[in-house]
C-alpha cells in the first residue's frame, strides 16, 4: 500500500510570470499536500524534469517556443505514465482531442474564478493517487516475479488465477499456460502426479473452509527435476468479504532436506560419543546459534540437562556476559574457524573447543563446542604459580643473604694472606670455594623446577660449543660429532648442557675439580644418537659410584662437589619429556645418554 499522506510535487510550466506567481500558492493553499515548482520555459523545465522527481506537470499550452502539446510529446518520451496536465486559457476542442490522442491525464481550461484551480488541484490529487496506484502494483508485481519462492492463487474450484514468474522453472511460459487451468493441469501435462495433485485440492479445501491457518506439503514435481523437493505452504486471503482465495507458496527445501539428514547421522554420532564421555560436554548448534544436542557428564554436575538445551541459544541459558562470548566463538565456527578458550561458571574453569562439522563434500553443516571442566588443572597450576614464588624467594635469599657475607669472608682473607700465608689459609679458601659452588649449584636447582618457556630450534653442536666457553676446562679437550637440531627451552637447555659438561670435566679428572692438574688429560665427546644425544667422557667411569642415586640432590663422589649439577640436568630433562641414562663409554668412561629427543629441521636464527 502506498502512503497517501506524501507529499505531493507539483512542476507547473508557463511563459506568463505573474500567471505562475499567483498560480503557485493557490494550489498549495487548496491542497497542503501540495509543493508547486514554476518555469517560463519549455525548454528549461525538461533540463529540469530530467534531474528533479515530480508527481504531475501542468502546463500551459501556448508558449513561444514550443507548445504544450510539444511539451507533452517530450514528456511522454521519457516518462509515459507520469500525470500531465494541460491548463490552457487558448485551446480548442481540437486541441483537447489531440492532447487527449497523444495521452494528456486531464485538460482543464483556464479562467478568472479561483473554483478553477480548486478544480485543477482535485484533478492533480486523483491523477496521483492513480498514478501512485499503477506504480505500487507495478512494484508488487515485480517483487512477485522476481522471488525466489514460486506463488499461486487458486480459488475454489482449483483453478490458478495467478502464478509467478519463478514457475516457469517447472514448465515452460507457465505463467501463460497456467493462468485459468485448473490444477489438475499439472497432472495432465506430467508436471506433478495424480496422487500429488489431489493432496493440494484437499489443503485447499482446508484452509478456504477454515480448517487451518496454513498448510504444508512436501512435493516432488515430475519435470524437470524428479529428484526435487518443494514445500508448499497454502494460506486462505480475502479479496473481499465472501470472496476467498488459497494463496500458494513454493519453494525448494531438497538441500534443507539433505543437510537435515547429514545433521541427524552427526547427531547420532555425537549422541553416541557424549554417552562414552562422563567428563565431558558437546554441543552443536545451527545458524540461529540455537543447540541442536546437548549431551555428557559435565551437564548434571552444573545442574542442567540436555533437554535444557532444547531450542535454546546461549542468551536463553548463561548470563550475558558469558552468553555473548559463546556467541562469539560460535559464529567464528559456522564460518570456518576453531577457537580455543576458557570460561568461569558456577565457580568452577571450562576449557571450551568451537569448530565446524562439515559434510562429505565440505561444506559447513553446523557448529560443534566441546568443553572441558579444568578446574583441578587450575588448581594446580595455581599451586605449582605459588611454589615456583617460594621457590623464587628462596633462590633471593641464597644469592643474596648468604653470598654477600662470603664474599666479605673471601675477601678479607685474601688481606690476611698477604700478611702470612698458612695451610689453614688453603683450607678457609677451599671452605669459601665450596659455598659458593654450593651457592651457585642450589641458585641452578631451583631455576630449574620452573616452568619451560617458549621451545625454539636449537643446534647441538652450536649450544655445546657456546656452553664449553663458559666452563672451567682446564687441559680437557672437546669433540663434538653431531648435527642435531631439535626444540628446546634454549635457557633451560643451557642449564643442562653447561652442568653435563662441568660433571665430565670434574669427574674425568683422577683429581677433585678444586686441584685438578693443568696438564691432566681427558677427552669430552658431545654426539647425536637415533633419538637424542650423549655426552661422554675416557675418564675413570661411574666406578664405586651409585648409578641409581647418581640424580638425588647432594650426592657426589667428587670432593668438594655438591652433587645438585646431575640434579639439575634430571629436572631439566624431565621438563622437556625426555629421559636420561647414565652407562659407560666405550672409553671406559663415563657416558650419559639424553633420549626422546625429537629430531627436527629447523634451525636456530
Amino acid at each position: 500500500m502506498f502512503d497517501s499522506n506524501r507529499p505531493i510535487r507539483i512542476f507547473h510550466i508557463d511563459d506568463n510570470q505573474e500567471f505562475l506567481a499567483v498560480a503557485r500558492p493557490l494550489l498549495e493553499g487548496a491542497d497542503e499536500r501540495f509543493t508547486v515548482t514554476t518555469e517560463t520555459t519549455p525548454e528549461a523545465g525538461l533540463d529540469r524534469l530530467a534531474t528533479d522527481e515530480f508527481d504531475c506537470v501542468v502546463s500551459d499550452y501556448e508558449m513561444p517556443d514550443m507548445t504544450g502539446l510539444e511539451v507533452l510529446q517530450a514528456v511522454r518520451a521519457d516518462y509515459p505514465e507520469l500525470p500531465f496536465v494541460l491548463f490552457t486559457g487558448k485551446g480548442s476542442e481540437a486541441v483537447a482531442s489531440r492532447a487527449i490522442s497523444m495521452g494528456v491525464t486531464d485538460y482543464i481550461q483556464k479562467g478568472p474564478e479561483n473554483e478553477q484551480y480548486s478544480l485543477l488541484a482535485n484533478r492533480i490529487s486523483n491523477a496521483v493517487a492513480s498514478y501512485r496506484a499503477r506504480q505500487q502494483v507495478t512494484w508488487q508485481r515485480t517483487v512477485l516475479e522476481n522471488m525466489r519462492e514460486g506463488v499461486y492463487v487458486l480459488d475454489g474450484e482449483y483453478r490458478l488465477r495467478f502464478v509467478n514468474f519463478r514457475v516457469s522453472s517447472y514448465e515452460p511460459a507457465a505463467g501463460e499456460q497456467w493462468v485459468g487451468n485448473r490444477v489438475s493441469h499439472l497432472s495432465e501435462t506430467g508436471v506433478l502426479s495424480d496422487d500429488e495433485v489431489e493432496r493440494i485440492r484437499n489443503g485447499v479445501d482446508r484452509v478456504l473452509a477454515e480448517e487451518a491457518e496454513d498448510v504444508r506439503l512436501r512435493i516432488r514435481p515430475v519435470v524437470p527435476e524428479p529428484d526435487r523437493t518443494l514445500e508448499l505452504r497454502l494460506t486462505r486471503i480475502e479479496r473481499s468479504p465472501g470472496d476467498s482465495f488459497a494463496l500458494g507458496t513454493t519453494r525448494d527445501i531438497t538441500d534443507r532436506e539433505t543437510q537435515q539428514a547429514e545433521l541427524r547421522s552427526v547427531r547420532a554420532q555425537y549422541e553416541t560419543l557424549v554417552d562414552h564421555l562422563p567428563g565431558i560436554g558437546v554441543f552443536l548448534f545451527d545458524e540461529d546459534l540455537g543447540y541442536t544436542l546437548a549431551g555428557g557428564g559435565e551437564l548434571s554436575e552444573v545442574g542442567l540437562s540436555a533437554g535444557d538445551f532444547t531450542d535454546q541459544t546461549p542468551f536463553d541459558l548463561f548470563p550475558e556476559d558469558i552468553a555473548s562470548e559463546l556467541a562469539e566463538h560460535y559464529r567464528a565456527a559456522l564460518d570456518g574457524a576453531e577457537h580455543t578458550f576458557e570460561q568461569r561458571f558456577q565457580g568452577k574453569h571450562y576449557r571450551i573447543k568451537t569448530l565446524p562439522v562439515r559434510d562429505d563434500d565440505g561444506q559447513i553443516i553446523t557448529g560443534l563446542a566441546v568443553s572441558q571442566d579444568v578446574t583441578e588443572q587450575k588448581r594446580t597450576e595455581q599451586e605449582l604459580q605459588r611454589q615456583n614464588e617460594q621457590l623464587e624467594a628462596f633462590a633471593q635469599v641464597v644469592s643474596h643473604d648468604l653470598r654477600n657475607p662470603l664474599t666479605v669472608a673471601a675477601g678479607r682473607l685474601e688481606l690476611v694472606r698477604r700478611e702470612e700465608d698458612t695451610e689453614h689459609f688453603d683450607a678457609i679458601e677451599r671452605a669459601l670455594t665450596r659455598c659458593e659452588n654450593l651457592i651457585e649449584d642450589l641458585l641452578m636447582l631451583a631455576k630449574s623446577g620452573e616452568q619451560l618457556g617458549e621451545l625454539e630450534p636449537v643446534d647441538l653442536a652450536t649450544a655445546t660449543r657456546r656452553c664449553w666457553r663458559t666452563v672451567d676446562a682446564g687441559a680437557a679437550q672437546l669433540v663434538v660429532e653431531s648435527d642435531l637440531q631439535f626444540r628446546a627451552d634454549p635457557s633451560r637447555f643451557q642449564q643442562l648442557l653447561g652442568n653435563l659438561l662441568r660433571n665430565a670435566v670434574e669427574h674425568g679428572f683422577t683429581s677433585p675439580r678444586s686441584q685438578a692438574p693443568e696438564d691432566a688429560d681427558v677427552t669430552i665427546r658431545v654426539g647425536a644418537l637415533d633419538d637424542g644425544f650423549y655426552v661422554e667422557d675416557d675418564g675413570p667411569g661411574f666406578d664405586g659410584a651409585d648409578t641409581e642415586s647418581l640424580f638425588e640432590m647432594g650426592y657426589s663422589t667428587a670432593d668438594g662437589g655438591t652433587g645438585y649439577g646431575l640434579a639439575i640436568v634430571d629436572r631439566v630433562v624431565d621438563a622437556h619429556g625426555w629421559t636420561v641414562t647414565p652407562t659407560e663409554s666405550a672409553a671406559g668412561g663415563a657416558r650419559l645418554e639424553i633420549r626422546g629427543v625429537a629430531a627436527t629441521e629447523e634451525r636456530p636464527d
